[in-house]
């Protein structure tokens, strides 16, 4: 099993592998700043494994 990593971040956990383009989208969104500056200081991690 795939241990989640020991971090200060925020965790951004996938742990269903249906809905590709949502998860790319919240992962662009994570490494983009807002609007007013703000970058989230966030780490996102897919555990589990993928559908065949």
């Amino acid at each position: 099993m795939k241990m989640l990593p020991c971090t200060w971040e925020a965790l951004v956990v996938r742990t269903d592998s249906s809905t590709g383009g949502t998860w790319d989208a919240l992962q662009a969104a994570l490494c983009s700043p807002s609007e007013d500056g703000f970058l989230a200081n966030a780490h996102s991690s897919m555990i589990g494994s993928t559908r065949a």
